[in-house]
């Protein structure tokens, strides 16, 4: 089948051009929205939850995955991918920050992502040393 899985909080169709090329370089792009992960979620409940995420991406049968959301979910799916030796990478973007007062008094800071690749992640079991 292949393609890209963007499995993220971020609809593809928003995406920059860059990132959308970059993507469409193993296929047609396909969101799968990433689940709301409650604060409260247990640990039982929240490998249960990657599972289901991890089976319904993996019988897509992806050339790639974009994993980025909450953070200890996404390590479990991310593991749980590599072992099923799919291809699994993160956005990677500058951050441009400006700062400003308002007319309160406020600091208010206003990101900017500006995405400049893919970057792969990796098994700390693939590495040696």
């Amino acid at each position: 089948m292949g393609g890209f899985i963007n499995f993220t909080n971020h609809c593809s169709a928003n995406w920059s051009r860059k990132q959308t090329e970059q993507a469409e370089l193993y296929g047609k792009i396909e969101d799968i929205a990433f689940p709301d992960i409650s604060p409260y979620m247990t640990d039982e409940e929240m490998y249960s939850l990657a599972k289901k995420y991890v089976d319904i991406i993996v019988s897509k049968e992806p050339d790639c995955v974009l994993c980025q959301g909450e953070s200890v979910f996404s390590d479990l799916a991310v593991s749980m991918l590599i072992r099923k030796n799919i291809n699994v990478v993160a956005a990677s973007c500058k951050r441009n920050v400006t700062e400003t007062v308002d007319e309160n008094g406020n600091t208010v800071k206003r990101a900017v992502f500006e995405f400049e690749r893919f970057r792969k992640y990796i098994s700390a079991y693939e590495k040696k040393g």
